[in-house]
């Protein structure tokens, strides 16, 4: 298990094709041309998880080709390709078969022992690769054949998985072993409800792997809006979906509840901004009014029951 991070910019301009090529060579098994007369930019994240790798791509119009000889050099994995950004764009053009262009949210799966390229237009592009051991992945498909080589449409399954994935990137160094194991649980989970797993994967799937990546992505809404001080469990549900007693009991599962994670994330934004030096001069309550509470005397209650003093006492 391990994050990697690898970006040109932090080289000379003069050694970032080299870096580039001798970084995607050795992680991905493949070879790196510049396209469009524009020098080589591209940073990539990698999350190795056990069973199942993820990586996350930005890059400006090169072409990544993998000859025969690459092909062969390292275990067949099969590797799901995602377009996770309407930035740019990509082809992925194969030996054999026909060339697949993947819009905003679709993906296809290829196999990493099969020869072939993909290539980069635009000034920047997005590229997310969720690469499974094929021993790992393929018990759970109910036909591997059906689906390889062919363009995933997107929809509630592959967004899950891409949010999850991604996600996951974000998490950085922060895995523990045993969050590294689950989430790859959840990746192949994830994986067997997008590519068409076999009865008893999607059963397994449906209550394990849908469960954490829909908690997840809440969770995440729930950070970027918990400001709003009229954010709801409706408001979130009829957002992804759902119904409020399936939000509820996703939480519930968790061991929390909607509400009290809410406050928490209302509290960390609030203790956030209380010991911020730039903001020194806004008042406690307006701070309190710009995290999301609308009851001072609550907000002053819960803040002081969590963080054993006074909102006023941390003020830098």
């Amino acid at each position: 298990m391990a994050y990697i991070s690898f970006s040109t910019a932090d080289y000379s301009e003069r050694d970032r094709l080299d870096i580039a090529r001798d970084t995607y060579g050795a992680v991905a098994k493949v070879d790196i041309e510049p396209r469009e007369g524009r020098p080589v930019q591209t940073r990539g994240q990698f999350q190795v998880l056990p069973g199942v790798a993820v990586a996350l791509i930005e890059s400006s119009a090169i072409e990544a080709r993998r000859n025969a000889a690459l092909a062969a050099d390292g275990p067949d994995d099969l590797t799901l390709l995602v377009n996770p950004s309407a930035r740019g764009g990509w082809i992925s053009q194969r030996s054999q078969g026909s060339d697949i262009a993947c819009g905003l949210g679709e993906g296809c799966l290829l196999s990493a022992g099969q020869p072939g390229n993909i290539r980069f237009f635009g000034r920047s592009s997005h590229f997310l690769c969720i690469a499974y051991t094929r021993e790992s992945l393929v018990p759970s498909l109910a036909s591997l054949g059906r689906v390889m080589g062919q363009p995933i449409s997107s929809g509630a399954p592959l967004r899950l998985l891409t949010d999850y994935a991604c996600s996951l990137i974000r998490e950085g160094e922060g895995l523990s072993p045993a969050s590294a194991m689950e989430a790859a649980t959840h990746l192949h989970d994830l994986a067997a409800l997008t590519l068409g797993g076999d009865r008893d994967a999607r059963v397994l799937a449906r209550g394990r792997g849908l469960r954490a990546a829909r908690l997840r992505a809440i969770k995440a809404d729930m950070a970027a809006h918990a400001r709003h001080g009229d954010l709801t469990v409706e408001w979130v549900a009829k957002r992804h979906g759902v119904s409020t007693s399936y939000v509820r009991a996703l939480f519930d599962h968790a061991g929390t509840t909607f509400t009290d994670h809410l406050l928490d994330q209302r509290l960390l934004r609030a203790h956030r901004l209380l010991t911020d030096p730039d903001l020194a001069d806004r008042s406690v309550s307006e701070l309190a009014f710009a995290s999301g509470f609308n009851n001072l005397s609550w907000f002053y209650r819960a803040f002081s029951r969590r963080y054993g003093q006074t909102p006023s006492a941390l003020r830098p």
